[in-house]
């Protein structure tokens, strides 16, 4: 197992080098010139400005340089400084993740739910009423975009019926409607995965054979069937944590709450690309470093594979 997930990690290096210079290119795929797009919002800058700022950024250098500069400075911990706070980006992002990181945890925890629970309904009674009441759930979450389900919820529980403020606070009454907006799209691509995964698993001969000999449903289901869908299931669940993180960009926008998505924006819009830059490579890492986890989940669910690759 120890040998399965060190290669796991060598493997995931190359993949945060990848990372590491996409979003360092991003700085330099911004049509025009980065530097004075950051001074159009306070009126221009006089041509020593500009290039103050350039030997700044270190964007006077040979990019190859640059990109080893920035490289370096990553692996420390420097993900620059902000322009229009002056505050270290790195510093800015830890203290506005665990919001980004709270609600991304409780959309994922309610995709979870609500996936396993109309897939597993939808497997159990394949063809029936349940099974089509599924189906529509799944194809809705799919189809209603994050942010539109998040105003409809908002117009519905905050403005008609007053039951939650409109504005994000810290308290977990301010997160169901996030989380709703946020997980219902997941939930959706989880339930559906569940259903066609445990139908497979369902018309194996062992499934058969245990209720030949009289086990009862709910333990050939939980003990059986349940547990040997679960591999494509955990890697949509990893690669859907990863776009959730990334969704809390415009849910937090819509809901008014703080956190990295919010911070990203803000940036954006006020041409702040140090700050953009190092939001964009946080979540892109934090994204790379579940889908390892989920890696090596599988060596703990599955030890054929373990035994296979190791």
């Amino acid at each position: 197992m120890l040998r399965y997930a060190s290669k796991r990690i060598v493997l995931a290096i190359p993949v945060f080098l990848g990372v590491v210079l996409l979003t360092f290119l991003m700085l330099h795929l911004v049509p025009g010139d980065p530097v004075k797009a950051m001074f159009i919002q306070n009126g221009g800058a006089t041509q020593s400005e500009i290039d103050q700022l350039r030997h700044q950024l270190g964007l006077d250098k040979p990019l190859p340089v640059q990109f080893w500069d920035y490289l370096i400075n990553v692996l420390h911990g420097n993900l620059g400084t902000s322009i229009r706070t002056n505050e270290g980006v790195g510093a800015m992002l830890l203290h506005n993740f665990p919001p980004t990181l709270q609600l991304t945890l409780a959309g994922m925890g309610l995709a979870i739910v609500l996936g396993f629970g109309f897939g597993i309904l939808a497997a159990v009674n394949r063809g029936r009423w349940l099974d089509s009441v599924s189906l529509i759930f799944t194809l809705s979450g799919v189809s209603i975009p994050s942010f539109w389900l998040g105003l409809l919820l908002i117009y519905a529980f905050s403005v008609r019926l007053r039951w939650i403020p409109i504005v994000g606070g810290p308290g977990w009454e301010e997160l169901i409607l996030p989380a709703l907006a946020l997980g219902l799209q997941a939930s959706a691509i989880i339930a559906r995965l569940v259903r066609s995964s445990l139908l497979e698993v369902l018309s194996e001969q062992y499934v058969t054979t245990a209720r030949a000999k009289g086990v009862a449903n709910r333990h050939v289901l939980v003990r059986h069937a349940l547990r040997n869908a679960l591999l494509p299931v955990i890697t949509i669940i990893g690669l859907q944590f990863g776009g959730l993180l990334s969704g809390t960009v415009i849910i937090e926008t819509v809901f008014a709450r703080q956190g990295i998505g919010r911070i990203l924006v803000d940036a954006l819009q006020a041409r702040d690309f140090p700050t953009a830059q190092g939001a964009v490579l946080f979540i892109a890492v934090v994204y790379v470093f579940v889908n390892l986890l989920v890696d090596i989940l599988y060596g703990v669910i599955d030890p054929r594979i373990t035994a296979a690759t190791g």
